[in-house]
């Protein structure tokens, strides 16, 4: 037998190191610079996607939390069935039982009765319902001198006062 007989030769294609010709190299170098510069633009964007979605998303968790307070406030309104305003309230202070009486004007419900304070029970009434209408009936009436605090009155030695009379005048 021969040699050649016991010898067998086949092509298979196996994965190996290839030195690169220069030019090879330069082209690979462009490419892997292009796409450098694609993943930095790629990056940019991003960020700035991320940047935008989180004020969004800020603004959106922002509202959310606001709209459950108001939900939870308008439920236990709707649970009691009623809800706190500002109402016209009548105080009536009865010097002669040294009380103050707080009623309401909308439903005429008294809400506070209390004795008064000792501020309270030095201050002299201001009108009562008698004085009101007396009051009422002399509001046409012209007021003299006599009614007039001395602040109405320019001081003795106040001669801006009288130089505009004079100017007046003239």
């Amino acid at each position: 037998m021969s040699e050649e007989g016991t010898k067998r030769k086949e092509v298979k294609v196996k994965y190996l190191p290839v030195k690169l010709t220069d030019e090879e190299l330069m082209e690979k170098a462009k490419a892997a610079a292009s796409l450098m510069m694609e993943v930095s633009k790629d990056q940019n964007e991003l960020a700035s996607i991320s940047e935008r979605f989180k004020d969004s998303k800020k603004s959106l968790t922002e509202d959310i939390e606001s709209n459950i307070r108001k939900a939870s406030a308008l439920s236990s309104i709707v649970d009691s069935g009623e809800e706190r305003r500002d109402v016209d309230c009548e105080v009536l202070f009865d010097y002669d039982a040294g009380t103050v009486t707080v009623t309401r004007k909308d439903t005429d419900e008294v809400i506070e009765t209390r004795d008064m304070t000792d501020d309270e029970s030095q201050e002299l009434p201001m009108n009562s319902e008698d004085d009101t209408e007396e009051e009422e009936s002399n509001e046409d009436t012209e007021l003299g001198p006599e009614d007039l605090d001395q602040d109405d009155y320019p001081e003795e030695d106040d001669s801006s006062f009288f130089d505009e009379e004079e100017d007046l005048g003239d």
